[in-house]
């Protein structure tokens, strides 16, 4: 399931509590899987700022969550 691989990576990088917190699981719990793909760019800061890195780790992601939302 790719949605599954997407919070994965998302779950590894940013730590299993802050994903378990996070606003993706609580939509896709509540069965709004699209909304919640479109809430991984929110990850994409270290030390508050925006890193290029991160923008394309979660721009992948956020494709990969999708096509599995379909």
């Amino acid at each position: 399931d790719r949605v599954y691989v997407a919070d994965l990576s998302l779950a590894y990088n940013i730590g299993v509590g802050a994903f378990c917190r996070s606003s993706i699981v609580r939509l896709q719990n509540a069965g709004q899987i699209r909304a919640s793909c479109d809430r991984f760019p929110l990850y994409d800061k270290a030390g508050g700022r925006t890193i290029l890195g991160l923008v394309k780790r979660r721009g992948k992601e956020r494709a990969l969550c999708i096509e599995g939302s379909k």
